[in-house]
C-alpha cells in the first residue's frame, strides 16, 4: 500500500516538534467533546454542535485532522492487516465527512514499533509524538494542568510544543 508522499515532512518516522518556529500542534484524544467547541471558539468565533459539524468546522477554520486509529487499539500488538484496517476505517469515515483523508497520525498510547512505523510510512502518514504530555488523564484539575504546561515551557512563541490533551474536561480555556 504505497501512497504518494508530497512535501518535505518525513514519513514513517517519529516527529516530536513542529518544524516552523512559533507553531504548535495540540492533539486531543477521545473527542470531540464539550471542550472541542470551546477550544475552537477560542481559536475562532462560536462553536457548532455534532461530530460532523465539528469536523467540518475544524477543516474550515484551517486546522488539520489527524488519525489516532479507528478504535484506539495498541498498534504494535496488531497484525499488519489489522493495522491497515484501523487506519483505513478512520480514513474512510473522515473522508466521508470532510472530503479529505488524514496524513498525520499519532499512535494510541504512543505505541508504534519499527514495523508499525514502516507501515505508516508506506501508507503515507507522518507519525507524530508529543514533547509535552499534560498528564490530564491523571484526573488533575484544570489549574494543575495549566500550571504544568506553563512550567514545561509552553508560553513563548518560539517554544510551542506538540502537546497531548486527553479528556473532555481538561482543556482549560
Amino acid at each position: 500500500m504505497n501512497r504518494p508522499k508530497p512535501g518535505g515532512v518525513p514519513y514513517g518516522q517519529l516527529i516530536k516538534t513542529c518544524k516552523d518556529p512559533g507553531m504548535g500542534a495540540p492533539t486531543f484524544d477521545d473527542g470531540p467533546f464539550q471542550c472541542t467547541r470551546r477550544f475552537l471558539g477560542t481559536l475562532k468565533g462560536n462553536g457548532n454542535q455534532g461530530l460532523k459539524n465539528a469536523l467540518k468546522r475544524i477543516m474550515a477554520d484551517g486546522h488539520q485532522i489527524g488519525s489516532h486509529s479507528f478504535s484506539h487499539k495498541p498498534l504494535s500488538s496488531l497484525s499488519q492487516k489489522d493495522k491497515v484496517s484501523e487506519m483505513v476505517k478512520l480514513e474512510n469515515a473522515l473522508h466521508g465527512t470532510t472530503g479529505k483523508k488524514p496524513t498525520y497520525m499519532r499512535p494510541p498510547n504512543f505505541d508504534c514499533n519499527d514495523k508499525c512505523m514502516k507501515l505508516m510510512g508506506k501508507m503515507g502518514y507522518h507519525v507524530i509524538d508529543e514533547d509535552l504530555d499534560t498528564h490530564d488523564w491523571k484526573n488533575m484539575s484544570n489549574m494543575q494542568v495549566s500550571k504544568g504546561i506553563v512550567k514545561k515551557g509552553v508560553g513563548g512563541a518560539d517554544s510551542m510544543k506538540t502537546t497531548s490533551f486527553h479528556h473532555r474536561w481538561r482543556v482549560p480555556w
